[in-house]
């Protein structure tokens, strides 16, 4: 069965909430986390979990501190535009963890994370469910991305200066650190073209 975690949108097929997830809805409520469990409108029609995370917010600096401390995912710098992703990931780790122990019960799983606005999830689950095998998915790199804007390759565009000092200098350090931490630490590291592989094999050190 495949899960698509959500900030935006639920639905099943009449255009109504699923039934039967209470405990599973009520352990997350429990953690700081709404969701709601329904089926979205595409193909296949598969499950798909909204979250809320606004909770988490009250828990950030502590949620952050452990980043550091367990991956060294550097948040000082990072504005609400790294906030608010950080604190979403988080919160689908949660979920996702809280999922297998109420609704999916013992066996095999996989998590995909899609960049690195999502990285946190994956992080949390090598902390607290690393049975759980993890994908991470980049399809540019954070860094990548701001060094195109000078017209040279990316080895080029760092003129002799490491991919972190770079991060620093053109203001993406937070953004860059977590998806750093990610790419090295998820059990699968993918990327949706060779351009990007080099690239991600320069700026983060794994193939």
């Amino acid at each position: 069965m495949t899960l698509a975690i959500s900030r935006t949108f639920y639905i099943d097929g009449k255009g109504k909430l699923a039934v039967g997830f209470e405990a599973f809805e009520a352990a997350c409520a429990e953690r700081g986390v709404s969701v709601r469990v329904g089926r979205w409108q595409v193909p296949g029609s598969p499950r798909c979990i909204l979250v809320g995370f606004s909770k988490l917010f009250d828990s950030k600096d502590e949620i952050l501190a452990g980043l550091w401390e367990r991956h060294g995912v550097d948040s000082l710098t990072g504005g609400w535009d790294y906030l608010e992703p950080a604190m979403f990931g988080h919160a689908s780790g949660i979920v996702i963890e809280e999922w297998l122990r109420t609704e999916a019960g013992p066996g095999r799983a996989v998590a995909q994370f899609h960049e690195w606005m999502t990285g946190s999830g994956a992080l949390y689950l090598k902390d607290n469910q690393p049975h759980v095998a993890t994908v991470f998915t980049t399809h540019a790199t954070m860094l990548g991305r701001a060094l195109s804007a000078t017209g040279l390759p990316p080895k080029e565009a760092l003129g002799g200066r490491s991919p972190e000092e770079m991060a620093d200098q053109i203001g993406v350090r937070a953004k860059h650190s977590m998806e750093g931490a990610v790419a090295r630490a998820c059990d699968v590291f993918t990327t949706v073209s060779a351009i990007t592989a080099a690239e991600s094999e320069l700026l983060h050190r794994r193939q």
